[in-house]
């Protein structure tokens, strides 16, 4: 079981996807877009970054920062565990810097964050 979220995953692979070469960077892509349609991918991406020791650094480092981001932010009090956001099937939430959009498939399900911009929190549209 990895020590991160899932949501923390992919907020540090989508960091990760503009130092990825090409073939590498649609197999990425392609295990967003699974966990986007409800299907967890967080650990393949991980498998997947882990076989290039340079690349499962980096990520080991991006991860951390993302924990340091999230704690300094918490002022390290985690709280309760549970959802960032509340969600019901058909709600949509957007990057409010760009136009990506994802849209909840089942109840409970958190938004993947915006590719170009990971750590801008998604705006529920109404």
């Amino acid at each position: 079981m990895p020590r991160y979220p899932p949501e923390q995953i992919y907020a540090a692979v989508c960091a990760l996807l503009p130092e990825l070469d090409e073939p590498l960077k649609g197999q990425v892509q392609s295990l967003l877009t699974q966990a986007a349609n409800g299907q967890p991918a967080d650990l393949q991406l991980l498998d997947l970054l882990s076989q290039d020791d340079a690349l499962r650094q980096r990520l080991r480092r991006l991860l951390q920062a993302e924990e340091t981001t999230r704690e300094a932010t918490l002022g390290g009090y985690s709280g309760l565990g549970g959802e960032t956001y509340s969600t019901k099937a058909g709600d949509v939430f957007a990057c409010p810097e760009c136009g990506y959009r994802f849209v909840i498939g089942e109840d409970g399900e958190q938004p993947l964050p915006c590719e170009k911009h990971p750590r801008v929190r998604l705006s529920k549209e109404q």
